[in-house]
C-alpha cells in the first residue's frame, strides 16, 4: 500500500519541482536574499538529477540546440540595440507626448 502511494508521489515530483522553480522565479527574494533566474533553475535541474528523476543522458538530449542558437542569437541582437541606443531612441519617439 506504502510503495504505491510513494510511485504516485514521484510521478507528480517533476511537477512539484516545475511549480516550486516557478514560484521562486515569481518571487525571486527569500527572507533577506535576493535570488537570480539561474540559481533558481539550476537548483531544479539539480534536485531532478540527483533524485534520478531524469538521468544526465536524457537531459542532454533534451536540449534543442536550435533554441539554443536563436536565443544566443536574439540575445545578441537585443543587446546590439540598446548599446546603440536604437531602442532608446524608438521609444522615445513613441512615448515623447505621454503625460503620464
Amino acid at each position: 500500500m506504502f510503495a504505491d502511494t510513494s510511485h504516485r508521489v514521484m510521478n507528480y515530483f517533476p511537477l512539484i519541482v516545475l511549480f516550486g522553480v516557478f514560484a521562486l522565479v515569481a518571487v525571486r527574494q527569500v527572507g533577506g536574499f535576493r535570488l537570480h533566474i539561474w540559481q533558481i533553475t539550476l537548483a531544479g535541474a539539480l534536485i531532478l538529477l540527483l533524485t534520478r528523476t531524469i538521468s544526465p543522458a536524457k537531459a542532454v538530449m533534451a536540449v534543442n540546440l536550435d533554441v539554443i542558437f536563436f536565443l544566443f542569437g536574439m540575445f545578441v541582437v537585443g543587446e546590439a540595440l540598446v548599446e546603440s541606443g536604437y531602442l532608446y531612441r524608438l521609444f522615445h519617439g513613441f512615448f515623447r507626448g505621454a503625460r503620464n
